[in-house]
């Protein structure tokens, strides 16, 4: 499991494979797992102890999850002792992200985020463009 994690890319990474996954049941796993293709471990919300960087008007008090660490050990527990449970898991998670997750959904769901912004009236943002080093794309140049 996880404290805190962005997107949740070592999830997607490990369902991508077929791995079954025990994680945090909060944060970015709300969005890609299920009691049905993954080990959800309860978890709390609190303080990071450590003071943040200063990031300015943007950011938030900064806090993450903190695993059942009990709940953690019988889910551990439980895939040493199931394994064909496991595995199926496994094959299911695999069968659900790469559904989810694939290059067009993901390209569509980045234009329709970046068309978002753009209508927002989010002017000047650059994103890198991959054909080239330190070439850059305006938003409003995105074809739809």
């Amino acid at each position: 499991p996880y404290r805190g994690e962005g997107f949740g890319m070592p999830l997607v990474e490990a369902m991508a494979c077929g791995k079954p996954v025990i994680t945090t049941a909060e944060g970015p796993s709300q969005d890609l797992c299920s009691p049905q293709t993954s080990y959800l471990i309860p978890a709390r919300e609190v303080a990071i102890p450590e003071a943040p960087p200063l990031l300015g008007a943007l950011s938030t008090d900064f806090t993450w999850f903190e695993p059942d660490v009990a709940e953690l050990a019988r889910a551990l527990r439980r895939t040493f002792d199931h394994r064909e449970e496991a595995a199926h898991f496994g094959k299911l998670a695999g069968e659900d992200i790469r559904a989810r997750f694939d290059w067009a959904t993901v390209t569509g769901m980045y234009r329709e985020r970046i068309a978002a912004l753009v209508q927002a009236g989010v002017s000047g943002f650059q994103f890198p463009v991959s054909s080239g080093p330190g070439r850059t794309c305006s938003c409003p140049d995105v074809p739809a």
